[in-house]
C-alpha cells in the first residue's frame, strides 16, 4: 500500500494516510482487515481519474460521470 501511495505521489496524487477498515463478515468468525488510501481533494481526484482511471465498464461509466462533475 505504501508503495502504492508513492507512485501516485509520483503523478502527483496526493493521498490521506493509510486507512484500515475493519469487517466482520457472517461467514467467518473472524475479523478482516482491508486497507484503503483515500484521495480527498477535487483536484487530485480530477488527476487520479484523468491519469490512472479504470477499465471496469461499471466504474468507467461511474468516472466519466464524476469528470463531469469536477470539471
Amino acid at each position: 500500500m505504501e508503495q502504492i501511495k508513492q507512485v501516485l505521489l509520483s503523478f502527483g496524487i496526493e493521498t490521506l494516510k493509510l486507512f484500515e477498515r475493519k469487517a466482520h463478515s457472517c461467514f467467518n468468525v473472524k475479523s478482516s482487515t482491508a486497507w484503503e488510501i483515500r484521495i480527498r481533494k477535487h483536484s487530485d481526484m480530477l488527476k487520479f481519474l484523468q491519469i490512472i482511471g479504470f477499465h471496469h465498464p461499471d466504474k468507467l461509466r461511474r468516472q466519466k460521470e464524476v469528470l463531469v462533475m469536477l470539471e
